[in-house]
């Protein structure tokens, strides 16, 4: 197990941030010198993060072709279950049979859930990943397996990847705060990428 490389790095309020924000609540710094992107929800409203780290690239992956995901984050205020985030994977429409609705028509959707029986502390730096029960990398953090998989459409193995998203829930209660520090995907023919985020 090794800890990765970083082959990418988008910094708090750059053009990259905000395009990666995708309309949502933008980050913020850290106070206590953490990197990575901060979400703080002031006041009780719709606010959520929903971080694009991946958009349909040059040469598409698959579904089949995805090894897994992984993100390290910290749950500095677990206000309620809402205020967990995950990952969602989206896959492009085909124009027949897709799921998402006319105004975001997706094919399939697959959400990556943090299980409730997982204890995490607050503050806590941990890795949340996909797929498998264990993965490579290490970042020194406790681990955990998103094993709690909803799906929406087909999702099968030949679907083209749309968009790979880190989100939180707009119905998230007031003060609920998420640190993102990392993210990253692991491809089965060798891409393997991993983005640093910074305040």
């Amino acid at each position: 197990m090794s800890k990765p490389i970083p082959n990418g790095q988008y910094k708090v309020g750059s053009a990259e941030q905000i395009a990666i924000a995708a309309g949502e609540q933008n980050p913020v710094a850290d106070n206590n010198g953490r990197e990575g992107w901060l979400f703080i929800k002031a006041v009780a409203d719709t606010a959520k993060f929903n971080y694009h780290f991946y958009s349909d690239g040059s040469m598409p992956i698959t579904l089949g072709n995805l090894s897994h995901l992984y993100t390290n984050i910290s749950l500095d205020s677990l206000v309620a279950s809402s205020s967990r985030p995950w990952i969602t994977i989206y896959t492009k429409p085909q124009g027949a049979g897709d799921a998402g609705p006319p105004a975001f028509p997706y094919h399939s959707k697959i959400d990556y859930h943090i299980p409730y029986t997982f204890n995490c502390q607050l503050g806590e730096m941990i890795t949340i990943h996909t797929h498998h029960r264990t993965i490579d990398q290490d970042f020194g953090y406790r681990k955990c397996w998103l094993s709690d998989r909803q799906v929406s459409g087909d999702a099968l193995q030949n679907e083209e990847i749309w968009y790979i998203v880190v989100q939180s829930d707009s119905s998230s209660a007031i003060n609920t705060q998420i640190l993102v520090s990392q993210f990253g995907f692991i491809t089965n023919n060798g891409i393997n990428r991993h983005i640093d985020l910074v305040g």
